[in-house]
């Protein structure tokens, strides 16, 4: 009995490891694509920040993360929950480029898209959670990640727009090397790829 229970320990280790906790998970991921509404919401964030098909991808991007950083923080509903509640991030943006308010998923919802019309490169929306306002006060998060070139880099908005108001100075919001802050600022256990 005792070998038995020894080659069951053993077995259920080597399974733990090959399906189970053990073996390091990478993050959920999931694609959305922009509804007609945002779409038009979008084109008239693109319009209003003089987008065009001539503006560099640069500046492009530079200019929907201002535009988006100045908008005003909101908490998110209560109970929310952003791994089951579906289509978030298509009804954030929405509201957020509506009443220009809203919690972090909505500032990362609506940064996304208009990324992603802007530039044309690779964007997701990360969440999970992050320390960005005190080192050792990790809470739920989102923010955005772009990939320029073979480089994801972040971009949270939502930080910026606190770090203004508390006069958090010296940190880089935009275009940050997702290498150098992934676990260190950022814990990203879901990620959504955007479409528009």
């Amino acid at each position: 009995m005792k070998k038995f229970s020894k080659k069951l320990a053993v077995l259920v280790l080597v399974l733990c490891m090959v399906f189970g906790t053990l073996v390091p998970v990478s993050a959920a991921t999931r694609t959305s694509k922009a509804d007609k509404q945002l779409q038009t919401a979008v084109t008239k964030v693109m319009k209003n920040r003089k987008i065009t098909s001539s503006t560099s991808k640069t500046v492009a991007l530079n200019r929907v993360f201002t535009y988006v950083s100045k908008l005003k923080y909101g908490r998110a509903p209560l109970g929310f929950k952003p791994a089951t509640t579906k289509k978030w991030e298509i009804n954030f943006a929405k509201q957020m480029l509506k009443s220009r308010s809203g919690s972090c998923y909505h500032y990362a919802a609506a940064l996304a898209f208009c990324a992603k019309k802007a530039t044309g490169y690779p964007v997701r929306i990360g969440f999970g959670t992050s320390n960005f306002i005190k080192k050792t006060n990790w809470q739920p998060h989102a923010w955005v990640e772009v990939k320029i070139g073979r480089t994801w880099y972040v971009y949270d908005a939502n930080a910026a727009a606190v770090a203004s108001k508390q006069k958090i100075n010296g940190t880089k919001w935009s275009k940050v090397k997702l290498s150098t802050v992934k676990n260190k600022k950022y814990k990203p256990t879901n990620y959504i790829n955007v479409e528009i």
